[in-house]
């Protein structure tokens, strides 16, 4: 049985482990996909602005140009108009690629065969780039401002910087990567100017947060899903667990009861055969002595039977209360007046009742036996003599007493469990004190069932104080 209870925790911890993992990697890729998205959204858009940029300010760059394609442009502007000068130019790009353009001093070389060749490090670069580009301060703000407005458009919400930098082409893969490896939320470098090798980059900051929002849905059904995964298997778990330690209490209360059972049966048999085998017919008083114990072994027996009886019914249909109007004080006085006549300890019961008559609706026979129930656990787990304390409260709404002791205690972990069917606090393979575990979850039915609340506090080696709350 214990190993199947291993290997049923163990494929339910593994298969839990997997579904998590795969939800975690499905999450993962969603988001990972969702930045992807998000960044190249980024980069069309600084694109755009750039492009946009460039094409409103293109009459005034024209004017500036130099080089043979400055006195080329100048040559024919007197035959086709500035956009057909600009059809032609790139209609030019693409049918000289790999041969550099002659005569136009305004770009390096080395730039300009690297672009025609289509031989990029990674960055994004315009088609008009062949074109010597003035690059201000002025321009770059203005590309700030329009790709802030482009963002607003979209909808989108991030903090970001837009800086510019300088580092030659060769070296934009390497930058790349690094910044990847750092998982960096940053846009491919856009060129804005061939001749210095400058670089936009948009360097967006915080923003898992915007792309968490976005998975707001997947999300989550993966947090829901995960919750009750493992609300399901904590709940398992804890009712195996529960029933293995019910199991293990019954197996301990047979265990318990069958010796108890056997001790009044064997008193009863041996009295028996000393009247039958020995002459004790003859001898009275000897005989009455018999029989009186055979008497008292049989009430007691017959008092187990009924305790047991009786809580397993009440544990299925409830009790039956005959309640009545109670006076608690009085019961409390005639319980303390009568309980130590049959208990072989010294027993000293005080009671603090400065109220004369409290009465409460309550079934006045289980209300007697809860207290007996207690002061009988006050006798079992203290020394001798037995100092117990009884005490009521009255409240607007209901009452309150407490019965306390100066035993050995219990220990907090058991103080929740000790009102559980059978459950008995351990001490090992051998209790020194008898019982069945079945006295306080009996009382803690009776409390319940009139509505009322029972709890314990206690230290070892301190004693215990049982409060007993009940509606009036």
């Amino acid at each position: 049985m214990a190993n199947k209870f291993k290997l049923l925790i163990t494929l339910s911890v593994l298969t839990g482990i997997g579904m998590i993992s795969i939800l975690a990697i499905w999450l993962y890729g969603s988001y990972n996909n969702r930045l992807e998205l998000f960044l190249s959204s980024a980069e069309r858009s600084m694109f755009n602005v750039v492009q946009d940029v460039y094409q409103a300010h293109s009459n005034d760059i024209k004017r500036e140009q130099g080089g043979a394609l400055g006195t080329l442009r100048k040559n024919l502007r007197s035959k086709y108009t500035d956009a057909e000068i600009d059809t032609l130019f790139k209609d030019l790009v693409s049918s000289y690629k790999g041969r550099p353009l002659r005569g136009d001093t305004g770009m390096h070389q080395d730039y300009k065969q690297k672009h025609l060749n289509g031989k990029s490090g990674g960055e994004l670069m315009a088609p008009y780039l062949f074109l010597q580009i003035k690059i201000s301060d002025a321009l770059i703000a203005e590309i700030k401002e329009k790709f802030h407005t482009a963002l607003e458009a979209k909808g989108v919400r991030a903090d970001y910087e837009i800086t510019t930098e300088l580092f030659p082409r060769d070296s934009l893969f390497a930058i790349r990567k690094e910044y990847r490896a750092k998982k960096l939320s940053w846009t491919r470098p856009i060129m804005i100017d061939a001749v210095e090798s400058k670089f936009l980059i948009v360097k967006f900051k915080h923003v898992w947060k915007n792309l968490l929002f976005d998975l707001g849905w997947q999300l989550g059904i993966a947090i829901l899903l995960v919750s009750i995964f493992i609300g399901s298997f904590i709940y398992l778990f804890k009712t195996i667990f529960r029933q293995n330690r019910l199991a293990e209490m019954q197996k301990a209360f047979v265990n318990n009861m069958t010796h108890e059972l056997k001790t009044p049966v064997s008193t009863v048999m041996t009295a028996i055969e000393a009247i039958q085998l020995y002459g004790v017919r003859h001898d009275h008083e000897k005989m009455d002595r018999y029989l009186a114990i055979s008497r008292n072994e049989l009430d007691h027996l017959s008092d187990m039977i009924d305790r047991v009886l009786q809580l397993d019914v009440d544990e299925h249909t409830g009790l039956k209360l005959d309640k009545s109007q109670v006076d608690l004080i009085q019961v409390l006085k005639d319980a303390a007046n009568t309980f130590g006549i049959n208990v072989n300890k010294q027993v000293l019961i005080s009671l603090d009742l400065d109220i004369p008559f409290l009465s409460i609706n309550a079934d006045i026979s289980h209300l007697r036996n809860v207290i007996n129930n207690l002061l009988e656990n006050a006798v079992k787990y203290s020394g001798d003599p037995v100092d117990i304390k009884i005490a009521v409260q009255e409240y607007a709404d209901h009452v309150e007493f407490t019965v306390s002791d100066q035993g050995k205690g219990i220990a907090p972990e058991y103080q929740k469990e000790i009102f559980e069917m059978f459950f008995r606090v351990p001490e090992g393979n051998l209790h020194q004190v008898k019982g069945f575990g079945i006295g306080l979850a009996y009382v803690r039915q009776v409390i319940v069932q009139h509505g009322g609340k029972i709890s314990v506090k206690s230290s070892l080696n301190k004693g215990s104080t049982f409060i007993i709350k009940l509606p009036k």
